[in-house]
Order: structure tokens, then C-alpha cells, then sequence
């Protein structure tokens, strides 16, 4: 739903005021290598203008079915799967967690990416108290979500050598 995404984005800018703009990707779960990511940008100073508002829910309406037709393409069938959001940080670093039953394996840094796909993978340099924070919450995930097999999670982190560095999955 349009609205819910718009939503969102405003509440991403409460308590922030040196943040004036924010970009959400949204993607359909089922696609990889860089598909199917779709861009949509917020300006907090336009989200009181109706014109802007009414651009909004078309951009997003438009992003949201060319997800879905993403996903559609790469699974070769026609599973409708809730779409994933992703707030986009400015010179964020991206990590992945692999995530084997529910027991956190290891973390690679994947922000050297060219179109939306990596290429290299590094070992990655978190804060120890960053690392603690990131660890719990991806634990929580596992455990609530009951993963089973290899998994990978995503995330962005925008310090990670500040130990109150935000991150997002």
C-alpha cells in the first residue's frame, strides 16, 4: 500500500533533523544479483505537498508491481511474496550475516558493488559493541523467524567503527 510506505518514510525522519532526504528500496525477497531493486526517494520537506504526495503513490504503485514482476520472472512462477523495504543510508556499508540453523557462521562486507551487484566480498571490521548489537538483533530474528538451513541476512551499517553506528536489516 502506497500510504504505508509514505508512512514509513515519515516516520524515518521523526527525531532526525539533519536528515532531509531518504531513499527506501524496495525488492521482491525471491530475486538476487541486483534485480528487482527498486529506488523510491523521500524529501521531508515535500511530504506535506499534496502534488508530491499524489507522485508518490503512482512511483510506488509502479515500483511495487514491477517487484513483483521480478520476482514473478525469476521464480518462473507466479508465488506473490511480501515485498521487502530497505532504508537506504548514504555510504553505508553492506554486510551480509550467513545464518546456518539458527547459529550466526560469519559476516562479510559486501560494499564494493557496481549496479546493484557485488564485486568483492571482504572480511569485515565491526566495533565490538556494534558487533554485540548487530549479533543480538539477527539472533532475535533467527530464533522468532525459526531458520532452518544456510540463510543470509543483509544489512546496513553506516559506521562500522562507531560503536552507536545505526543499522538496518
Amino acid at each position: 500500500n502506497p500510504d504505508n510506505l509514505i508512512s514509513f518514510a515519515e516516520k524515518l525522519f521523526d527525531g532526525k533533523q539533519n536528515l532531509t532526504s531518504v531513499y527506501i528500496y524496495i525488492k521482491h525477497p525471491s530475486t538476487g544479483g541486483g534485480r528487482g531493486i527498486v529506488p523510491i526517494h523521500f524529501d521531508r520537506y515535500q511530504l506535506s505537498d499534496g502534488a508530491y504526495i499524489t507522485d508518490k503513490r503512482q512511483e510506488i504503485t509502479e515500483a511495487i508491481s514491477l517487484c513483483h514482476n521480478e520476482g514473478k520472472a525469476f521464480l518462473a512462477a507466479g508465488v506473490r511474496k511480501p515485498l521487502v523495504l530497505q532504508m537506504g543510508i548514504q555510504d553505508a556499508h553492506h554486510i551480509e550475516l550467513q545464518i546456518i540453523n539458527r547459529v550466526i557462521a560469519g559476516k562479510r562486507e559486501c560494499s564494493a558493488q557496481e549496479r546493484g551487484q557485488k564485486k568483492a566480498e571482504g572480511t569485515v571490521q565491526l566495533h565490538p559493541e556494534l558487533e554485540e548489537r548487530i549479533d543480538a538483533q539477527a539472533q532475535k530474528f533467527a530464533d522468532a523467524n525459526n531458520l532452518e538451513g544456510a540463510n543470509t541476512l543483509e544489512l546496513l551499517v553506516s559506521d562500522p567503527l562507531d560503536p552507536n553506528s545505526d543499522f538496518y536489516f
